[in-house]
């Protein structure tokens, strides 16, 4: 999931490439349990 934590842990090693796990499998009330395309285009 993104959050601010994994923004400042990119800022602080800054990787030249980043690995996600990102499908938008969700729960049935709709909340993401892994990255989207949105979170992926913050990383």
């Amino acid at each position: 999931m993104w959050y601010d934590t994994v923004h400042e842990v990119i800022d602080t090693h800054k990787p030249e490439i980043i690995v996600v796990n990102a499908e938008d499998n969700q729960f049935f009330e709709g909340s993401s349990l892994i990255m989207g395309k949105n979170d992926v285009y913050e990383v």
